[in-house]
């Protein structure tokens, strides 16, 4: 092992440490409450609205999806007749 001495000197500094930085990160709700005891957030309201935003955009997908496959089908059976070296009986 080394000397203290050597391991001071080599020392980071705390706002490089994420370990500090996590400390104080974790505590920042504590001392909202504090100074402002009636902050209240209402995590329910937003997983709400993030729910309801998801469905929209699922629901949005979803047609996109079926239309750009249509469309990617009929596409490719015109294509594919277009090429045919073959006739159909």
């Amino acid at each position: 092992m080394g000397n203290l001495d050597d391991k001071v000197k080599n020392a980071k500094a705390w706002y490089q440490s994420k370990t500090i930085i996590g400390v104080i990160t974790a505590f920042i709700p504590t001392i909202l409450k504090l100074i402002n005891p009636e902050l209240v957030l209402d995590l329910d309201g937003v997983v709400a609205d993030g729910f309801e935003g998801a469905e929209v955009i699922a629901q949005t997908g979803d047609q996109l999806w079926a239309t750009l496959v249509t469309v990617g089908g009929t596409l490719l059976a015109i294509w594919g007749r277009m090429k045919a070296k073959v006739q159909l009986k």
